[in-house]
């Protein structure tokens, strides 16, 4: 009985500290990003020139937000 207890348990902490890393396969230029590869279209992943998250392209957002609200 507690050697089912400790497989359980087992499986609920191993279950539950995983989690879902996102990655690509193109590494990113001076700007923060990269072109989306061809197969990456054809799957709808992406479209295009993108950044990932970088300072640069995050700060360019805000201040994009920023004017069209003071407008």
């Amino acid at each position: 009985m507690k050697l089912h207890i400790i497989i359980k348990a087992s499986l609920f902490t191993l279950l539950a500290l995983t989690f879902n890393a996102n990655a690509h396969s193109g590494r990113t230029d001076v700007n923060g990003g990269h072109n989306c590869s061809q197969k990456s279209k054809d799957k709808g992943l992406c479209s295009g020139y993108h950044y990932h998250g970088t300072t640069k392209h995050t700060h360019a957002k805000k201040a994009e937000k920023a004017t069209a609200k003071s407008n």
